[in-house]
C-alpha cells in the first residue's frame, strides 16, 4: 500500500503533482508515446495551483 503524503498547503501539493505529470510526459516522449492525463472526477482539490505551477515549470 502506498504511504500517504501530507503537504503544507495547496502550492506544495500543486508543485508535487506538476512534477509527477511532467515526469510522465517526458517519459512518454522519450518512448515515442503519447501521454494522456484524465481527471474523471472533474475539478481537483488543488484548484488553480496545478496549472500555474505547471506553467512555471514548463518555462
Amino acid at each position: 500500500m502506498a504511504k500517504p503524503i501530507v503537504f503544507d498547503g495547496p502550492e506544495e501539493m500543486g508543485s508535487y503533482v506538476a512534477a509527477q505529470i511532467l515526469t510522465g510526459i517526458d517519459r512518454a516522449a522519450r518512448d515515442g508515446k503519447r501521454y494522456l492525463l484524465g481527471c474523471p472526477t472533474g475539478p481537483t482539490p488543488f484548484g488553480h495551483s496545478l496549472p500555474s505551477t505547471r506553467c512555471r515549470r514548463m518555462g
